[in-house]
């Protein structure tokens, strides 16, 4: 694979003392080659978000991103603080940011710890510095997730957000089941992308930012397998899956974020579980934010590099911009666990088949007909035996029940 165009790798530096980091993923050199949510107004009130959230756009230009490819950044903007950065104000450090988006032609933001205090709004200010750094109509979501910092000087309501160059669509955020001292949450949306499929057509993108749990592991697992297993649903809900013939699909889904841990780490590893891959190129680094993309999306990662970096820091977080191209899926079968019904307590499913096993569940979501629902890519087309809980612990009342591996498998639970 080569880069996309030549100016991918001679872009200019954003500021005078930033390096890129130079990494390899998939054998590649990677390197230098506004309403909020539904109901409410500006996101200004801690308050029980719905399920689905809205989507503001702003209109402008645009600044001739480029076709051929989909420029992702996963930042952690550390809120509303200043300290550690080059800069003194959040007006400034917003404005770099969204200079670099526009150098960068970077497409999409997964942000974490997008803020609003009673003085400052992190989400608008950042929507007028994008459309002012580049011309162009961003779209954006955004997700409660908590109070940041109650009862002092920092305090402030912090959110997940997207930002996108192009139109998002099906903005969908998830309240994690497993919660620490913090309430998380994620959000995904579809993105209407300027990319076209192997077929030709057009190419819109499922995309996920995350914020995991700080300070306890077990907490941070049990939401890295959620984030999995939602992501999966969700896009299978979506229909967002390309067919490529005899039942197979590719899926243009990705996932970033802020995971609170290594690559190798429990949390990361979930996804590779259940068959997304690392395109952000963390392993030989300590990072703890990541990219990710199911392996069978017809995408490839053709450049990662770290961002605001050194005395161009806008965060305590370095930006993660992953640069990627059109390329040849790597098809995939599906694999539906469906428990049919109406649930009032969360319900997982364990079984004798990776990714399923007897000594966790994967957590199971809303299907987009009745009932909910585990969708993997990993299950070979075979028979296997498999079990739905209420929360994890209890155990739907009878024997197992014997499924197929790529194929739907319905049944009807009942607990006790």
């Amino acid at each position: 694979m080569t880069c996309p165009t030549a100016r991918s790798a001679t872009r200019p530096a954003i500021a005078p003392a930033r390096r890129h980091a130079l990494v390899l993923v998939g054998g590649f050199a990677l390197g230098a080659c506004a309403p909020s949510v539904a109901g409410m107004g500006a996101p200004d009130a801690v308050g029980e978000p719905p399920g689905d959230a809205a989507v503001v756009t702003t209109d402008g230009g645009g600044d001739a991103a480029s076709p051929e490819q989909l420029g992702v950044l996963s930042l952690n903007l550390h809120c509303l603080k200043t300290e550690g950065t080059a800069f003194t104000t959040n007006a400034a450090r917003f404005a770099a940011i969204a200079a670099a988006v526009s150098t960068e032609h970077i497409d999409v933001v997964l942000a974490q710890e997008v803020c609003v205090s009673a003085t400052e709004n992190a989400h608008t200010m950042l929507v007028a510095a994008l459309a002012n750094a580049t011309g162009a109509t961003w779209s954006s979501t955004v997700a409660l997730a908590h109070r940041a910092w109650d009862g002092s000087a920092d305090q402030a309501d912090e959110y997940v957000a997207i930002f996108s160059r192009d139109a998002l669509s099906a903005p969908r955020q998830t309240v994690h089941r497993a919660q620490g001292s913090l309430r998380r949450v994620m959000l995904g949306a579809t993105v209407a992308t300027r990319l076209t499929s192997p077929a030709g057509a057009a190419l819109p993108v499922r995309v996920y930012t995350v914020h995991l749990d700080h300070e306890d592991a077990v907490v941070r697992a049990a939401q890295g397998r959620e984030v999995a297993s939602a992501a999966m649903v969700e896009s299978d809900n979506e229909q967002i899956a390309i067919e490529a013939g005899d039942g197979a699909v590719a899926l243009p889904l990705l996932v970033g974020g802020d995971f609170n841990a290594r690559l190798l780490g429990e949390a990361p590893q979930a996804l590779v579980e259940l068959g997304f891959v690392a395109a952000s190129g963390s392993a030989q680094t300590t990072r703890i934010d990541h990219v990710f993309s199911h392996r069978s999306a017809p995408l490839a990662p053709a450049l990662a590099v770290e961002l605001f970096e050194g005395a161009a820091a806008v965060s305590d977080h370095p930006g993660v911009l992953v640069r990627f191209v059109p390329a040849p899926p790597q098809p995939v079968r599906l694999t539906r666990v469906v428990a049919s019904g109406t649930f009032p307590l969360p319900l997982s499913v364990r079984g004798d088949r990776a990714p399923l096993s007897w000594d966790r569940g994967w957590p199971a979501f809303p299907a987009a007909g009745a009932g909910v629902a585990v969708v993997t890519s990993e299950m070979p087309a075979a028979a296997f035996a498999y079990k739905f809980l209420r929360q994890d612990a209890d155990w739907a009342i009878g024997g197992n029940v014997i499924g197929a591996g790529e194929a739907d498998n319905v049944s009807t639970p009942s607990f006790p």
